[in-house]
């Protein structure tokens, strides 16, 4: 048997309808004898520990340990999967989406070759029957159609702005002395904008790895206080950092403080006025020409959009 190369952590908190599938994304892939899956269970009240425990059951030959824990947050699940990987790379898969069928006959290969810090890919965005919605696109230029800097890479990544940690996959030692925020929302970007900075080498991919299932009641589903405090949080960190390279964490900034506004107008109607008001001063302090007025826009586009939906009775669907 080949030695795993991959390690992917399955972070999951009471996703007992849908852990089953997940796992089974995993267990059926090509080559699933290089990997190794590491599913921490966030202290879950309902049955997906057992779940879990009957897939590995039912999979014997593939190479999967369960970790449980008091509930701690993704953040905290995936700082304990981190703590435990011993392969050269890691990747992360949220515990109700899945992995594509060639998944690892894609990535493996050049985990192989071993020169990748970063493979990022593109994903489906499917509803809960498995229908295909629209693709989410991680960088516009792909690697293997030029000869693209990693800076040139880099900042391709800031201006789409999709940092889900799902949507790459990492060599291990780029996050040595890297955790993801506790219990902080959109803790993605704060740690894969970071590791950007870190890598050598990266690596882009026009291919649709990642499955990502839009379903009511996930973590991104509603919008609170706490997301537009977090999503500040994140621009405020970056804002730090330009000094260390202006263009890359300016970008990176400009589209979290974008993303306030998008969120907003997502947010339901009697929290939008207070949130606002949170998000106006650092609007306000962006140095950018014109950015107040694409904000603004950003913000009455999303807001109209919402509202339509929620005549329509859309309210869940996705975006």
């Amino acid at each position: 048997m080949s030695k795993p190369a991959l390690t992917v952590i399955v972070a999951c908190y009471n996703v007992a309808p849908f852990i089953a599938a997940c796992l089974r994304s995993i267990f059926n892939q090509p080559r699933v004898d290089r990997l190794h899956i590491l599913v921490v269970d966030d202290g879950s009240t309902d049955d997906t520990a057992e779940t879990v425990r009957s897939e590995i059951a039912a999979h014997p030959g593939v190479s999967c340990e369960l970790v449980t824990q008091p509930n701690q947050g993704i953040s905290g699940a995936r700082n304990t999967g981190l703590r435990l990987v011993r392969t050269p790379y890691v990747a992360f898969l949220d515990s109700d989406d899945l992995w594509a069928r060639d998944f690892l006959d894609v990535v493996m290969p050049i985990i192989d070759d071993g020169r990748a810090d970063i493979i990022a890919f593109n994903a489906s965005m499917v509803d809960m029957s498995g229908r295909r919605l629209r693709a989410l696109q991680t960088h516009s230029l792909v690697s293997g159609r030029g000869d693209f800097s990693r800076d040139e890479l880099a900042r391709d990544a800031a201006a789409l702005a999709e940092w889900h940690t799902w949507a790459r996959v990492y060599k291990t030692r780029l996050l040595d002395g890297v955790s993801f925020p506790a219990r902080r929302y959109y803790e993605d970007a704060a740690v894969v904008s970071t590791l950007y900075v870190k890598a050598c080498h990266i690596e882009t991919l026009e291919e649709e790895l990642y499955c990502y299932r839009c379903r009511p009641g996930s973590i991104t589903s509603s919008v609170t206080d706490k997301h537009i405090d977090d999503l500040l949080a994140n621009a405020n960190e970056a804002a730090q950092r330009i000094p260390e390279q202006a263009d890359y964490w300016g970008t990176v900034r400009r589209n979290m403080i974008l993303q306030v506004a998008a969120e907003i107008g997502r947010a339901p109607r009697q929290l939008r006025r207070a949130m606002f008001s949170r998000a106006w001063p650092v609007v306000r302090s962006h140095p950018g020409p014109g950015f107040r007025l694409n904000w603004l826009s950003r913000l009455l586009d999303v807001c109209l959009r919402a509202e339509v939906k929620r005549m329509l009775g859309w309210a869940g669907s996705a975006p």
